[in-house]
């Protein structure tokens, strides 16, 4: 009876939201300009520069780029100590400079890279500035937007690190979009720790063998080195590799690089494998007399929201109503840091898609109303009551175990 009252007390939202079905087109020719901006983590300001631009056209007074690069914005409730909701999206991708951003359209999909990483969650969070401005959506408290820079690899996680510092006080809550996990709830964070092995060797003239060719050889040393590390079977404990390449070479010396990334449910297991690891690079290093160096990418804590918090909870409600799968799991990186920050914080994705046969990124077109609608509706409904505790919660690590 009780589940029935709250999604009654839900629908009673809907009407208010009815208008997001006109903003999709919108959406689109902005996902489109987005994505053509390229923004590989560093290289941000342009795309950066075209949204700040887009939520200036709303009206908005407070749209401000701070001092790593961040556009942040704001929308006033009107009311004291109403706190604010913070829903935020990342800028930069993965993509290099060399890659074909071109986006196409048709009536199901959007198809280009980047479109899912992370071009329709920016575009998604103009189009919430848009919809909340024009159409006086009362979501009853201050919202903060945020679209941040540097997530990915040695960006650390700069931007939203930065926006966790500066509106830790005043978030009561935070929504982090991306484009794709329509069905996915994060509300809680693994333990993980990324790294960077670079391997620089030099041509020995000895044996002729190139610098290139040596780099490649050490980064394989190091490979076997890792994948003989024994891991737990218990808390889910993972070593992905996810990148190898090279690097900067020249006729004396070339780069070769590997990415990759420790996940466990424990942050004691996550400690210990990065010793071992970090022992096994040395040892690769000292056998090879070469250049072989370890450079962390991002350590994050495990905690976050439990399943059974109120907050959560109205998270699978919302999805109820809306006739969405509710599939609870772990928060992007956004999502780690502003938890580990003690902002309760909950990962939402705005549709599905994928890759196709031949490669190619896409989201599907019809899901997005959906996605935006979910982040209204839990930006509106989320109660004062149920947040303080969920903020109460986050900082004290609560679920760890779930």
């Amino acid at each position: 009876m009780a589940k029935s009252s709250t999604l009654s007390g839900l629908s009673k939202l809907l009407p208010e939201i009815e208008p997001v079905e006109g903003y999709t087109s919108t959406l689109l020719s902005d996902l489109i300009l987005i994505n053509q901006i390229p923004a590989p983590t560093f290289h941000e300001v342009q795309r950066a520069t075209f949204v700040k631009q887009r939520l200036e056209e709303f009206g908005l007074k407070e749209v401000r780029m701070d001092s790593v690069g961040n556009v942040c914005a704001e929308i006033s409730a009107g009311k004291v100590d109403s706190g604010a909701v913070l829903i935020c999206a990342n800028l930069d991708t993965d993509l290099g400079p060399e890659e074909n951003i071109f986006v196409s359209i048709d009536e199901e999909m959007a198809l280009g890279a980047g479109v899912a990483r992370n071009g329709l969650g920016v575009a998604g969070l103009v189009a919430l500035a848009e919809m909340i401005t024009k159409d006086e959506i009362s979501i009853k408290r201050d919202v903060i937007l945020a679209a941040t820079v540097a997530q990915e690899g040695e960006g650390h996680s700069r931007g939203i690190r930065e926006v966790a510092a500066r509106y830790r006080d005043r978030a009561t809550f935070a929504i982090c979009i991306q484009g794709l996990g329509l069905q996915r709830i994060g509300h809680r964070s693994d333990a993980r720790f990324g790294f960077e092995v670079r391997c620089t060797a030099r041509r020995d003239d000895r044996w002729h063998a190139s610098a290139e060719s040596r780099a490649i050889g050490c980064l394989s040393d190091v490979l076997l080195e890792l994948y003989s590390i024994p891991l737990p079977k218990r808390a889910e404990t993972t070593l992905n590799i996810f990148e190898i390449g090279g690097g900067a070479r020249s006729s004396m010396k070339a780069d070769a690089v590997l990415r990759g990334e420790l996940t466990a449910s424990d942050d004691v297991i996550v400690d210990k494998l990065d010793k071992i690891l970090r022992s096994k690079v040395q040892k690769v290093a000292e056998a090879t007399q070469q250049s072989v160096t370890l450079h962390p990418t991002g350590r994050f804590r495990h905690g976050g929201l439990s399943k059974s918090h109120a907050l959560v909870r109205k998270a699978v409600e919302v999805h109820s109503l809306l006739g969405l799968e509710a599939i609870l799991g772990v928060h992007g990186r956004d999502g780690s840091v502003l938890s580990e920050t003690g902002i309760p914080t909950l990962t939402v994705g705005l549709s599905t898609g994928g890759f196709l046969e031949d490669g190619t990124e896409y989201v599907d077109i019809p899901p997005i109303a959906s996605g935006l609608r979910k982040v209204l509706l839990l930006a509106m409904s989320a109660k004062g009551r149920d947040v303080r505790k969920a903020r109460s919660e986050s900082a004290s690590g609560a679920g760890r175990n779930e």
